[in-house]
């Protein structure tokens, strides 16, 4: 059960090695939901928590606030010995609920969801913007009008229930999120606004449960579309890590991706023998030892003067900050570093 089910990823990429593409996530995740039984203490609880997803996503941000308290005073290596691991170094601060945005009506109107990932785990200092923040800002820079789902705070696409075996419960968690994003993005002429999601791994969730009915896209995939066209971009020295998650990879979205960071950054490293990074949402907190395994590489490849990475997934980039010690954030994070008018005016000063 620990090699076989406990400390599997569940996400998919050793369908991308195979030569006949079996996907043994998927058996993982069916295997955890037969193990679990029909009427397991487990399905009450994924279905309550589908139901009232707001109050879970406060709750863990009370949590982090919690944690973040504690660690200050007594340190965050005992913390994480008390917590087995579950208490990262580096541990993102708790995150804040974007504002409800309905759009004002000047530039082009787009959808935007935040991933519940980036609403519960916030910035990597208190002193940053946390990622729909960021997002927000970009798509405002770049002349789109974005509106936030009614509501969206209380939703979340079920990918965690998904992981566990709870289709059931995952299944009501994405239809809600469907609900939401069809009405937000009906244009009032049989159309839809395009859908940005900030998370990969959701992202691909929506685009298959969407297909046919609503263009979902990922963040750096209408960045690399719709914002670089529109901005002025200025590249960082670097070296700046990435780390193509999962997701991206197996969707086959990392030549949008490598472009992306390649606009924004002289200087790329991206880790050798680095695919999966083994904290599969809540894996890195459940089985931290996964996460160490998976990135047990990624040390040696990293040049001493490389002081940041950038990635899609806000759990794959809390794994990644924890066993690195170097911060890395999402890639909108240095989409927007690299196109502030300061930044411009300083180059050209130069």
């Amino acid at each position: 059960a620990y090699f076989g089910l406990d400390t599997c990823a569940g996400c998919g990429l050793c369908s991308t090695a195979c030569p006949v593409g079996i996907d043994t996530g998927e058996l993982t995740r069916r295997l955890r939901g037969r193990g679990l039984g029909n009427k397991a203490p487990s399905h009450q609880v994924a279905h309550w928590t589908a139901e009232n997803f707001g109050k879970v996503a406060t709750a863990s941000r009370v949590g982090l606030s919690i944690g973040h308290a504690v660690s200050s005073v007594v340190g965050e290596n005992l913390v994480a010995r008390l917590s087995r691991g579950a208490w990262k170094r580096g541990m993102p601060q708790a995150g804040r609920a974007p504002k409800p945005h309905r759009g004002s009506g000047a530039g082009d109107p787009v959808v935007y969801f935040p991933a519940c990932g980036g609403r519960i785990f916030g910035a990597n200092t208190p002193e940053e913007a946390t990622l729909p923040e960021v997002v927000i800002e970009l798509l405002l820079r770049a002349g789109y009008d974005p509106r936030l789902p009614e509501g969206f705070d209380k939703l979340c696409c079920g990918q965690m229930l998904a992981s566990k075996g709870m289709a059931e419960e995952a299944e009501q968690m994405a239809e809600s999120v469907t609900a939401a994003l069809l009405r937000a993005a009906d244009d009032g002429h049989g159309g839809h606004y395009p859908v940005i999601m900030d998370a990969s791994t959701c992202s691909v969730r929506m685009q298959k449960h969407l297909a046919g009915r609503l263009t979902v896209l990922d963040f750096h995939e209408f960045a690399h579309d719709a914002l670089l066209p529109r901005l002025m971009v200025t590249r960082k020295r670097g070296p700046i890590a990435l780390h193509i998650n999962c997701s991206v990879r197996r969707v086959a979205s990392d030549s949008k991706l490598r472009r992306l960071i390649a606009a924004c950054a002289e200087e790329i490293v991206e880790p050798a023998g680095v695919t999966c990074c083994g904290f599969a949402g809540d894996r890195g907190f459940v089985v931290p030892e996964l996460n160490v395994h998976a990135l047990r590489k990624v040390h040696a490849a990293l040049p001493a003067n490389c002081c940041e990475g950038v990635s899609t997934n806000r759990t794959c980039e809390i794994g990644l900050t924890a066993e690195t010690g170097r911060p890395y954030h999402s890639i909108a994070y240095l989409l927007e570093e690299c196109s502030r008018t300061e930044t411009l005016s300083a180059h050209c000063c130069i």
